[in-house]
């Protein structure tokens, strides 16, 4: 037979023990957040928890009064891996491990980051930026026919041509000092966010384009689109991955490959308009 301990010799072990101010703690927290939680840590002040279905450590402040003791602040604090921030944490997993590597110090973080990496993945901001400054050195069947064709077709899609390029951010952040970039981060954060938010309306407006029903005269519809959806994919793919990786040190470069999406975009912009205006309509 299973032994078991007997419930009230259990409930004397437990008495004063680290488990029971834990389970006080759990109750506590629950109360408060009015959901089931894990505890992290306790301590005089504060307890750290998990709570269920959140992506988040949450501090709770703690004060004892005469009834007992009552949360009185709650801060989310640093410190969850989650889907959301895995490759960064492990981009700066990385970089701390080899300045401690070239410092000669110990260093434990490599074995950390082994553990979290996926096959294939992509981690470092480098790869990210570099790929993005590729779409502008490389360009694909697209803009090759955009650049040799470029005013017919901007005729073709005249009638939406300032409103498009309008909504393409125009200031130039890479044309900014290296020192003087850190202060626009924000806007040029912002400004990157708004144009994957755009070339993701040109991708999903590009899929919904048969080829045979363009009428393209010496041109291949079928490459145009495929080249035009790859394009979209790499910024998309990409940008948001530079944007999530990019630290302090990485702005100017962040500022670069802005600028060369923006070219890059606008361009897309006009292209997803003349492809719409080819396109024969049906009966």
């Amino acid at each position: 037979m299973k032994p078991f301990v007997v419930g009230d010799k259990f409930a004397e072990m437990r008495r004063g023990s680290v488990e029971s101010v834990i389970d006080a703690a759990e109750a506590l927290a629950e109360a408060h957040l009015e959901k089931k939680v894990e505890v992290i840590a306790t301590h005089p002040d504060c307890i750290f928890v998990v709570a269920e279905g959140e992506d988040c450590v949450r501090k709770l402040g703690i004060r004892m009064e005469a009834d007992g003791p009552k949360v009185i602040s709650n801060r989310v604090k640093d410190g969850l891996v989650t889907e959301a921030n895995l490759e960064r944490h492990i981009s700066k997993s990385i970089s701390e491990a080899v300045d401690a590597l070239l410092n000669g110090e110990p260093c434990n973080q490599l074995h950390q980051a082994a553990k979290l990496m996926r096959k294939g993945g992509r981690y470092l901001f480098s790869e990210e930026r570099d790929g993005l400054l590729e779409t502008s050195k490389n360009p694909l069947h697209w803009e090759t026919l955009y650049e040799a064709n470029r005013k017919d077709i901007r005729r073709v899609a005249y009638g939406t041509i300032r409103e498009d390029e309008s909504r393409v951010p125009k200031t130039r952040y890479g044309a900014l000092p290296a020192e003087k970039v850190e202060s626009f981060e924000q806007e040029l954060r912002s400004s990157i966010d708004a144009m994957l938010g755009l070339t993701t309306e040109i991708l999903s407006d590009i899929r919904k384009v048969d080829a045979k029903s363009i009428d393209a005269r010496g041109w291949s519809a079928k490459n145009v689109l495929a080249s035009m959806q790859t394009e979209c994919s790499v910024i998309l793919d990409r940008g948001s991955k530079a944007l999530s990786l990019a630290r302090k040190e990485h702005l100017p470069d962040l500022a670069e490959a802005h600028d060369r999406v923006a070219d890059t975009v606008k361009s897309l912009q006009v292209m997803r308009r003349f492809i719409q205006a080819s396109t024969i309509k049906g009966d």
